[in-house]
């Protein structure tokens, strides 16, 4: 939410092309004053996250939706009007809504927020595991978080533990929990605890996102000062206890294409060797006829001869 009034003009100085990114730098000055890395700023109307605040600029990331309704890939420099929000962002923002004659609709709004930056998040699903009310993952308990302010740290990380104890009370719960978990993992920065474990459930965990830049700045910020790092090691012994239940089935593979179930058994071999073992071996019973399966087992390294 913006108070609307430019406050000032910046001069775009530099854009470049990263992927279906537009990263854009623009110098301005004393709204740089009070404007956080990660803070929210209105370019020309437009609201972007400053993934990088410098004494005399910032560098905002615009993706192909925000490039399509602006026109920030326009003949360089320019100058743009800014803007600043009504506070230190959104939660500034829903808390200047008058109580309590409006604090229905500032709950309303506050709901309706948390459930997109969820969605946007991890994607649309329904997990009701966790806590006594139904919160569907790990980043809806951010939001409250955030929400709550000062003083929220130590409840943020008891609800992480909670959902996690919770993710991994049976198979198709931590199945329907797995977007969620890898989220999580890659917001805590799994190239440096995960990646040297088991860089194949690392590739695994990345696969396939499209992730909005400013919300994984912000995120990530939030994980930050809520003390989650403290929960990696915590993080890793889940996963170590958990990759075997989610290493596919050969029999559901619906052809004779393995690579799946070879690239999960080769995470699992890096997590937990035993447990790997066990599972080798269950396999050479119960699908020793599937060659294309031991072809894809081999080519990644792995035993193939226990019990066979």
């Amino acid at each position: 939410m913006f108070t609307g009034i430019v406050e000032e003009t910046g001069t775009v100085t530099r854009t470049d092309r990263r992927g279906d990114v537009l990263v854009a730098r623009i110098e301005a000055g004393k709204i740089l004053e009070t404007m956080p890395q990660g803070g929210s700023i209105a370019v020309n109307g437009c609201c972007l996250t400053a993934v990088e605040v410098g004494r005399r600029h910032f560098v905002c990331d615009l993706t192909e939706e925000t490039l399509a309704r602006t026109a920030f890939e326009e003949v360089d420099p320019r100058l743009v009007g800014l803007a600043r929000t009504l506070g230190c962002g959104p939660m500034a923002a829903f808390r200047r809504v008058p109580q309590p004659t409006f604090s229905v609709l500032r709950e309303r709004l506050f709901t309706q927020w948390r459930e997109l930056v969820a969605e946007k998040s991890v994607g649309h699903f329904l997990y009701e595991g966790y806590g006594s009310t139904k919160k569907p993952h790990w980043v809806h308990a951010l939001a409250d978080a955030v929400w709550e302010g000062e003083g929220s740290q130590a409840s943020f990380c008891a609800s992480l533990r909670q959902w996690l104890k919770a993710a991994e009370e049976n198979t198709e719960t931590l199945r329907r929990s797995e977007r969620a978990l890898a989220r999580l993992s890659l917001d805590l920065d799994s190239h440096s605890w995960l990646s040297p474990v088991s860089p194949t459930l690392e590739r695994l965990l990345a696969y396939g996102w499209s992730d909005d830049p400013a919300l994984r700045v912000s995120r990530r910020k939030w994980l930050e000062r809520l003390g989650a790092a403290s929960l990696v090691p915590e993080l890793l012994a889940f996963w170590k206890r958990n990759v075997q239940r989610l290493v596919p089935d050969p029999g559901h593979s619906g052809g004779t294409d393995y690579k799946s179930c070879a690239d999960w058994a080769k995470a699992l071999w890096e997590m937990n060797q035993p447990s790997c073992k066990e599972l080798l071996h269950q396999w050479s019973v119960v699908h020793h006829r599937r060659r294309n399966l031991w072809r894809a087992l081999r080519a990644k390294g792995l035993p193939c001869d226990l019990g066979r």
